[in-house]
C-alpha cells in the first residue's frame, strides 16, 4: 500500500466516530479526506523554518517529498488538533452527506413537468429578447478599456441568437415592464397536464393538479418535533415574564456554537430561534461560511462590483434596479435601498450560483464575444430579474450592517433554500410540491373551510402562493420573517413555509367563513404584521396532536 494511501486509510479511520460520516459513500469520504490532505498535512509534518517543530525522523534531508511517520493514526490525529482542522473536516463531510442526501438530478420524474419548465424557461428568454429588440437596447454592453460600444454577438447553444437590435438608436425608451411575477409563475403551474401516475392522499380540487405524494400530520410532527411547545423557543418565551434567565442561557450556548464553528451544532441551536444579537454568525456558521468574515470573500465581492462596472446587461440590469426600486416604497426598507442595489447587482453576475445552487434557477441567455470566442451567461448567476427578487435578501438588511457580509448569507440562503421556490418542479421541497402539500393540509384539517372558499370561486392557493414563494418576506413583520427562517435553516426544511400558511387560514377561519367573494378574503388575509410565527407553527402541529390522522 502507498503512504499516501495508508495516510488516507488512516485519516478515514480517525473520522469513523463521527455521525454524518456514515451518511456519506466510500467515495466522497475518500474525496473530502484528500482535499484535506493535499490542502493541510504537508504544513503540518514539514519543518518550520523557524525550529519551532522538530524535524521528522523519517523525512530525508535531501528531499522535499514528506514520508509520514511511523505511528500514522496518532500523528494525523494530532495534525488535525493542532491545526483545529477536526471541524473544517467534519464540516466538509457534513456538507457531502447533505450533497448525497439531496442527490437532486437535472430533470424533473414526472415529464409533464419537466415540459412545463422547459416552456418556463423558454418564454423568459423569449420576452428578455423581445424587450431587447423593442427597446433597441443590446443584451450585453461592455464598458471596460474604452471599448464603449455595443459589442457583436452570436447566439450558442442552447438559446439562439443574441443580438444587438438594429436600428442601433432606441426605438422606445418607456418604462420597461417585469418579464414576470409571482401570478405569472402560479399560472404556468396550475396549467401543467396532470396526467402523471404518483399517489395522492386527496382528491384533486385545488389548483395542483398532479398527483404528488405529500407528509401526512405523523410526519411532520416527527420531522419538526423541536417545535413542540415543551421546549422554549425564541419567539415565544423570550417574551414572557421573568424571561431573562432564559435569554441569558441561549446567548452563553449561541456564543459556544459560534466558537465552535461546527454546521450541525449551529443548525440544531436555529431550531430552537436565534437571538438578534447572534443571528449574524450563527446564520454564517449555520451556512457553512466561517463566522467571522474573510479576506478571500471580500476579494471575490470587490470583482462582482467590478464586473458590474465594467460589463453592463442593459434589459436585466434595468430590470434588477427597478425591483430594488419598488421595495423602496416600503418606508421599512427605505434606508437600505443603496446596500441593497449592490448585493442584487453583484448577485447577478456571481457565477458561484450556476455551479453551487440546488437547481439552476433559469436557463441564462449565452452571449459570445466573437473576438475572444468567450462565451458569457446573462445574467451570469442563472437567476433573471422577477418582481420582488429583491425581497429575499431585504430582510437581512437587519441582521447585518455590511453589504458583504449580507451579500454572502443571502447567496448562501438562495442557493441552499429559496431557489427552490422559484423553479418549475415538483420534487419533494420544491416549489410545486409545497404548494399541493399546503392544499393537502388544508383539505385534510378544515375541509369545511375549503368546500366554502371553493363555493365563493376562491382557490386558498391563490391567496397563500405569494408567502409560500417569497418565504413570507413579503408579508410577516420582519422579526417573524427571521424567526421564521432560524427554524427553515435549523430543519434544512422549506415544508414550515405550506405549515405556516394552513395555520394561519385555520387561526382567521370564523372570518373567512363570513366571507363573500375574493376581495374579502384578502381583506382578511391581508395584513399579517400581528401575526406571530411560532406560536401559530406549535398550534397547528401539536394542538390536535392526539387527533388520529
Amino acid at each position: 500500500m502507498s503512504n499516501s494511501q495508508e495516510l488516507t486509510n488512516t485519516l478515514i479511520d480517525t473520522l469513523k466516530n463521527h455521525t454524518y460520516y456514515y451518511a456519506a459513500k466510500s467515495a466522497a469520504k475518500e474525496t473530502a479526506v484528500k482535499l484535506i490532505l493535499n490542502n493541510q498535512f504537508n504544513a503540518t509534518t514539514t519543518p518550520s523554518s523557524s525550529g519551532g517543530k522538530k524535524s521528522n525522523p523519517r523525512t530525508s534531508s535531501t528531499s522535499n517529498h514528506v514520508q509520514p511517520p511511523q505511528n500514522m493514526f496518532e500523528a494525523t490525529k494530532t495534525s488535525i488538533e493542532d491545526l483545529s482542522l477536526k471541524i473544517p473536516i467534519r464540516n466538509l463531510i457534513f456538507r457531502l452527506a447533505l450533497d448525497e442526501k439531496k442527490s437532486f438530478c437535472s430533470f424533473d420524474p414526472i415529464p409533464q413537468v419537466e415540459a412545463a419548465r422547459k416552456v418556463w424557461c423558454g418564454s423568459i428568454n423569449s420576452e428578455i429578447r423581445a424587450v431587447a429588440v423593442e427597446r433597441g437596447e443590446p443584451i450585453v454592453r461592455k464598458l471596460s478599456e474604452g471599448e464603449g460600444g455595443e459589442n457583436s454577438s452570436s447566439g450558442g447553444e442552447p438559446t439562439p441568437p443574441i443580438t444587438t437590435p438594429t436600428p442601433a438608436t432606441p426605438k422606445n425608451k418607456s418604462k420597461i415592464r417585469f418579464i414576470f411575477d409571482s401570478d405569472d409563475l402560479l399560472d404556468a403551474i396550475k396549467h401543467i397536464d396532470p396526467t402523471n401516475n404518483s399517489k395522492s392522499n386527496h382528491p384533486n380540487v385545488g389548483q395542483i393538479k398532479l398527483k404528488i405524494s405529500t407528509p401526512s400530520m405523523i410526519n411532520l410532527r416527527e420531522t419538526f418535533a423541536e417545535l413542540h411547545p415543551t421546549y422554549m423557543q425564541i419567539g415565544v418565551d423570550d417574551f414572557l415574564n421573568d424571561s431573562s434567565r432564559f435569554i441569558a442561557h441561549r446567548l452563553n450556548l449561541g456564543n459556544k456554537v459560534i466558537g465552535e464553528g461546527y454546521v450541525p451544532i449551529a443548525r440544531q441551536y436555529a431550531k430552537f430561534g436565534i437571538p438578534a444579537s447572534l443571528r449574524s454568525k450563527i446564520y454564517r456558521t449555520a451556512m457553512g461560511l466561517s463566522a467571522e468574515f474573510t479576506n478571500k470573500e471580500r476579494s471575490h465581492y470587490d470583482g462582482l462590483r467590478e464586473l458590474v462596472e465594467k460589463v453592463t446587461y442593459p434589459i436585466t440590469d434595468e430590470l434588477f434596479r427597478m425591483d430594488v426600486e419598488n421595495v423602496s416604497n416600503d418606508f421599512t426598507y427605505f434606508p437600505f435601498v443603496e446596500v441593497l442595489t449592490g448585493v442584487v447587482m453583484s448577485f447577478s453576475r456571481d457565477p458561484w450560483l450556476l455551479d453551487n445552487a440546488d437547481v439552476v434557477t433559469h436557463e441564462p441567455l449565452i452571449f459570445k464575444n466573437e473576438v475572444t470566442g468567450d462565451k458569457m451567461n446573462v445574467p451570469s448567476s442563472g437567476v433573471h430579474p422577477f418582481k420582488r427578487l429583491v425581497n429575499f435578501a431585504a430582510p437581512l438588511s437587519f441582521v447585518y450592517q455590511d453589504e458583504e457580509h449580507l451579500y454572502y448569507t443571502f447567496r448562501s440562503l438562495y442557493a441552499s433554500f429559496f431557489c427552490r421556490l422559484n423553479v418549475i418542479d415538483s420534487r419533494e421541497g420544491f416549489l410545486i410540491h409545497l404548494c399541493k402539500t399546503f392544499e393537502d393540509l388544508l383539505l385534510s384539517n378544515s375541509p369545511s373551510l375549503y368546500a366554502h372558499l371553493l363555493s365563493i370561486k376562491v382557490h386558498p392557493l391563490q391567496v397563500a402562493f405569494t408567502w409560500i414563494h417569497f418565504a413570507f418576506s413579503t408579508f410577516l413583520d420582519i422579526e417573524q420573517v427571521l424567526l421564521l427562517w432560524d427554524r427553515i435553516i435549523g430543519f434544512d426544511s422549506l415544508q414550515l413555509l405550506p405549515i405556516l400558511s394552513v395555520s394561519i387560514f385555520l387561526f382567521k377561519s370564523e372570518m373567512l367563513l363570513c366571507c363573500t367573494d375574493l376581495d374579502g378574503v384578502k381583506v382578511v388575509l391581508g395584513d399579517g404584521s400581528r401575526l406571530k410565527v411560532v406560536p401559530l407553527l406549535q398550534s397547528f402541529l401539536f394542538l390536535n396532536e392526539l387527533k388520529v390522522d
